[in-house]
């Protein structure tokens, strides 16, 4: 199909003008906020929202994987009293491995309904067809596609950011100022004697300034009948019915796939990296040792600085 431009108002030559390639830019910007107003008012139960558990879609990769934070142990021997003191100390043992936690990962890739001819023709945009007056309502998908979901995609994906997830220990500035809203506690690396990391969900809901990608806010027309018969503004809000009757369920039916809205997590950093988390452990000892009657225990306990042992990324496919 092709790209079908809504429809304004010129009231200087009292007539209807195309949108220009910026216009369209405040519609996208708006769907990718709706996007994220969706996602942040029903938690997994939207499509394409990201948590942590499983029930829907699993997108550790390889399937059935977790994230997963190891700590090293302190470990004594002890050896009753009965010989020298030489030969009573028993030796150092090594230190070992625990698994504090196995975090699982997933999103809500469910299927998404096509919204009715009924409800296109009610509430998408006016555009024209050519030759002489004649004038369509958007209703096929790929139009939709072409025309603003598309690029809105691109840009959520590679530039505002605004409508999608990042992981990070402190709210993230990426894409250009804005709201980020805190979705959680998602994974926390601990050490034996150096802290813990925790690392937390973030969903960008907005900018600060969106005029990079919105420079103008046009308004759409359509034709009414009735009592006020002819050309009517048509709002391209985010709460509009253009936008959540028609361009938001669209673009929750095309959130999953390569170049799209899906996430994977996992130890590869192919694709658009939305953060990073490690386990990291304290891979160096030191040794003591002390006698507690009739005992002498000899320990190793971990120190020293931190080491990664396993790097994970969430990315976009």
């Amino acid at each position: 199909m092709a790209k079908r431009r809504p429809l304004k108002w010129d009231y200087s030559l009292n007539g209807l003008r195309e949108w220009s390639d910026s216009e369209l830019g405040a519609l996208r910007y708006n769907l990718a906020v709706a996007y994220g107003d969706y996602l942040n008012s029903g938690g997994i139960g939207s499509n394409g929202a990201v948590s942590t558990g499983t029930g829907k879609s699993d997108i550790y990769n390889p399937g059935g994987g977790s994230t997963t934070d190891t700590r090293r142990n302190q470990v004594s021997n002890s050896n009753a009293a009965g010989g020298s003191a030489a030969e009573d100390w028993p030796g150092y043992p090594s230190t070992t491995v625990s698994t504090i936690s196995n975090v699982r990962w997933q999103q809500n890739l469910d299927a998404v309904g096509m919204p009715s001819a009924g409800t296109l023709t009610d509430h998408s945009f006016l555009y024209y067809q050519g030759g002489g007056y004649s004038f369509r309502y958007t209703n096929t998908e790929t139009d939709f596609l072409e025309t603003v979901i598309n690029d809105a995609i691109s840009l959520m994906r590679s530039n505002h950011e605004v409508g999608t997830y990042r992981i990070s220990t402190s709210t993230p500035s990426n894409g250009g100022a804005g709201t980020w809203t805190d979705k959680g506690l998602v994974f926390t690396d601990t050490t034996y004697s150096n802290g813990s990391t925790s690392y937390r969900l973030y969903l960008k809901r907005n900018l600060n300034d969106p005029s990079p990608y919105a420079p103008s806010t046009p308004t759409s027309h359509r034709w009414t009948v009735g009592g006020s018969q002819g050309f009517h503004p048509h709002s391209t809000a985010v709460g509009g019915s253009l936008i959540q009757n028609c361009l938001l369920p669209i673009l929750r039916r095309n959130c999953s796939g390569g170049g799209r809205l899906q996430y994977r997590m996992g130890t590869s950093n192919s694709g658009i990296n939305r953060g990073s988390m490690t386990d990291r452990r304290q891979e160096g000892s030191s040794t003591s040792q002390n006698y507690s009657d009739p005992n002498y225990i000899s320990t190793r306990t971990p120190s020293g600085g931190n080491s990664s042992i396993t790097n994970y990324y969430f990315k976009l496919i």
